[in-house]
């Protein structure tokens, strides 16, 4: 299709999110709500499915960076949160190239947050 050679990069489908597209009015409508009460899971969730599903990755990032250090975050999450910074790692072409010594440092808090046999397998 269009934007092929274009250096973006396709994630793999969400594993642990939910799915369902918002306008930008409700993702901005979504970021002022999360301003204002942080602590409400389901809607980091949510804008954390939204902005991966529109390949966002600075702000996804960002989203997930927040989210974590208000919730531990399950081994669903950090396993597919570990998986885009991984495929990203790979690209060439992205700006959002991660170090080798961030994804060590993220897997570290992955395992501090919940000892799981699928996170420690996947280390």
């Amino acid at each position: 299709g269009g934007g092929d050679g274009d250096g973006d990069v396709r994630l793999p489908p969400p594993t642990a999110l939910p799915s369902g597209a918002l306008n930008d009015l409700e993702l901005q409508r979504l970021e002022h709500q999360l301003r204002q009460q942080p602590y409400e899971y389901d809607k980091q969730l949510r804008r954390v499915a939204e902005l991966r599903a529109r390949g966002d990755f600075i702000l996804l990032r960002q989203a997930r960076q927040e989210w974590s250090t208000l919730f531990p975050l399950t081994p669903e999450l950090w396993l597919e949160w570990l998986q885009d910074e991984l495929l990203l790692r790979r690209c060439r072409h992205s700006s959002a190239i991660v170090e080798k010594n961030v994804v060590d440092e993220m897997w570290l808090r992955a395992l501090q947050d919940y000892t799981a046999v699928e996170l420690w397998i996947a280390y």
